[in-house]
């Protein structure tokens, strides 16, 4: 029985890829895929829901210690039908990367693995600075944290814990079952993430309905910057409104999610590549030959980078202020 898995990493495409699993659920089922649902049902079950997102609320469930017991019975109901129809069973959740260290987190893919026979893995990978950087978009300055804190917790923690979450599905799923890929154009097919992504699945991408847009747009690093002062503008660190706010009213085209190079420091550059470089060199070795360790640790993009002066911060976030000001007006 195959089981295509992947999953996450977070800020690596995941959201893209689910999103185009979703739209294109039609296309893959006539290609002899199953595709759970947010809560592990499949097409046929009561309750299932074919417009619903990928699995993940359902693993965060079992991470918490509620469902074990479910699971089973749910692979069990899921790889009988896939043995019996000779379906393969596509799984997407980028939480199935969490708590990889622990019972939780291991048990769960132990337990997939005890069920497929054949089963191929698929781990997307950022190059480290720009994860630090659209993780601190995403989250880090909704809690009032400036780039270079957020650096510095994410290197106390050994955040992003790629060589762990390589090492622990080549160990379970087997070294043969695991790619990793690289989240640049040089690495994948057709220089895309989701055309990479179909063609490894065994899917003609020219007959999905899949594009390359930003399906996770952040704000300007600068505004982000800037808002990080505000903290109480924000619920929680998941809390979008504030960005859906000027999404709406100004639109993804905006000034306010223009990214800038030269936003991160030469400083913070070096703490990167000397807390990194070693999972980088590693890395390299044992899945990814064809990369060198600053395509996976610090681009030679942001390494090259002309570092912004503060009157061009300055002017940036003079620039987006008046553009939104404008639009409130009109």
């Amino acid at each position: 029985m195959r089981l295509i898995l992947h999953p996450g990493h977070a800020k690596c495409g995941s959201t893209s890829i689910q999103k185009s699993i979703i739209a294109n659920r039609k296309l893959l089922e006539s290609n002899g895929f199953i595709i759970p649902d947010p809560q592990m049902r499949i097409r046929g079950d009561k309750g299932f829901n074919p417009n619903g997102e990928t699995p993940r609320p359902f693993f965060k469930k079992v991470m918490e210690g509620r469902g074990k017991s479910e699971l089973e019975a749910k692979l069990k109901r899921i790889s009988n039908r896939a043995k019996n129809n000779n379906k393969t069973v596509l799984i997407s959740a980028e939480n199935l990367v969490n708590g990889l260290a622990h019972p939780a987190g291991e048990g769960i893919h132990k337990l997939l693995a005890s069920y497929f026979s054949d089963v191929q893995v698929l781990y997307y990978i950022k190059p480290i600075d720009s994860f630090l950087l659209s993780a601190w978009q995403q989250w880090g300055y909704k809690n009032g944290k400036q780039f270079d804190e957020f650096v510095d917790n994410a290197i106390r923690a050994g955040n992003p814990n790629y060589k762990i979450a390589a090492d622990t599905f080549s160990a379970i799923y087997g070294e043969n079952s695991l790619a990793v890929i690289l989240l640049d154009r040089d690495f994948m097919h057709g220089g895309n993430l989701l055309e990479d992504f179909y063609t490894r699945i065994g899917i003609d991408f020219s007959k999905t309905n899949a594009s390359e847009s930003r399906s996770n747009i952040s704000l300007n690093p600068h505004l982000c910057s800037i808002l990080s002062r505000s903290p109480h503008l924000f619920e929680n660190a998941h809390d979008e409104s504030v960005k859906e706010h000027i999404l709406n009213m100004a639109g993804k085209d905006s000034l306010a999610f223009k990214k800038s190079q030269g936003f991160i420091s030469q400083n913070v550059i070096q703490k990167i590549k000397n807390r990194f470089d070693p999972d980088g060199k590693y890395l390299v070795e044992n899945y990814l030959p064809d990369a060198s360790v600053n395509d996976i640790v610090v681009q030679p993009s942001t390494i090259d980078a002309a570092p912004l002066g503060d009157h061009e911060e300055i002017k940036q976030m003079l620039a987006i202020q008046m553009e939104l000001m404008l639009k409130l007006a009109k």
